[in-house]
């Protein structure tokens, strides 16, 4: 059986990581007893001794190998973890691709050859749009950034353009949304043909009697009482995921329901703690918690509504969020502010 092999650049310690990445890798593993699975992350930090363990002994058929890339100054910049790419799978007979993004999508062209049967290339994000959105305020810089941003651009242009185009046979690109492919097409001339939207990575949805007993667990350890209309949140503090909004939403949804009750599922627990505090509510009526990932479902069962609100603006219209295919899988109400095209059938809350 051939091997699989996975790139990705934005890191093993990334918040979706677990869910996104893992997750599917796993999946795969589980399905087919003769796979093996490389994974390649081309770190920018050094990871510390036990998350290396722990990435060793997550499956006894997949290997991770761990790299050093630079910071992005243009596609030289890249060069090294081509050679360390190619270096190690040259040993391989015959394997396929999954490269994260235009970063590891690069790397991945660069080192075609006949053994590789095919590579997808699963665009998640928008590179050069989330660049520019992070540091275009930083108006002192802007020169730096702007060039930056073009580089980005070109990057993926090359990538989502001009190579995959010359080589339809093996290589294909995997969307996020109908959205993105439509953002693709028409900024990067993308051929349609080569495009499809992810459905890998989408978690199960859980059955129902699993979703109740998850559902009783998790009010009776958080001492919250049945007749209590939960309102969850999980996610980070990033302010392109509105926090202020969401704390905005459940101070006015409690004038008029006092039974609402707001669970805040994040890693940024300080982040939200300070703002429920700062907006007086009451410590009966939410809970801000860091759960690990495969805790998160149980906590999730424990909701009625899960909430995602985002600023308007072309990178959140075009993405798929984890959160919704995550409150999707256990079966919570969405309460959005119609910002991302994936939820436009589902009536916008605020």
């Amino acid at each position: 059986m051939p091997d699989h092999v996975y790139i990705i650049t934005d890191s093993v310690t990334n918040s979706v990581f677990d869910g996104q990445v893992l997750a599917p890798i796993l999946n795969k593993l589980n399905q087919d007893p003769t796979l093996n699975i490389i994974l390649f992350s081309f770190e920018s930090r050094t990871l510390t001794q036990e998350q290396k363990t722990t990435l060793d002994n997550t499956h006894p058929r997949l290997k991770v190998k761990l790299f050093y890339r630079t910071r992005y100054w243009g596609r030289f910049t890249l060069s090294l973890c081509s050679l360390s790419f190619r270096h190690t799978i040259r040993k391989l007979e015959s394997y396929s691709i999954t490269a994260r993004g235009p970063l590891a999508g690069w790397i991945a062209l660069q080192e075609i050859n006949d053994a590789c049967s095919n590579i997808t290339i699963q665009a998640r994000g928008l590179l050069a749009e989330e660049y520019w959105y992070a540091n275009a305020h930083q108006w002192w810089k802007l020169p730096l950034h702007w060039l930056r941003y073009r580089q980005f651009r070109n990057l993926e242009k090359k990538v989502y353009g001009k190579l995959t185009a010359m080589l339809p046979k093996i290589v294909s690109i995997e969307a996020v949304s109908t959205a993105m492919q439509e953002y693709l097409i028409k900024t990067y001339n993308t051929p349609k043909n080569l495009l499809s939207v992810a459905k890998t990575d989408i978690p199960d949805i859980i059955p129902a009697q699993k979703i109740k007993i998850w559902h009783d667990e998790v009010r009776n350890e958080l001492t919250i009482s049945n007749d209590r209309y939960i309102y969850c949140y999980a996610g980070s503090g990033k302010a392109w995921q509105c926090p202020q909004q969401i704390i905005d939403f459940f101070i006015e949804t409690k004038k008029t329901k006092i039974e609402s009750y707001l669970l805040i599922l994040t890693q940024d627990t300080v982040l939200f703690n300070q703002l429920c505090k700062k907006a007086g509510l009451d410590f009966k009526d939410y809970t801000v918690m860091h759960v690990p990932h495969a805790k998160l479902f149980n906590y999730l069962s424990a909701a009625d509504a899960g909430l995602i609100f985002r600023e308007k603006h072309i990178l959140n219209w075009v993405s798929r969020p984890t959160k919704i295919l995550e409150y999707q899988s256990v079966g919570l109400k969405i309460i959005h502010n119609n910002t991302v095209q994936i939820l436009s059938d589902i009536s916008a809350t605020s």
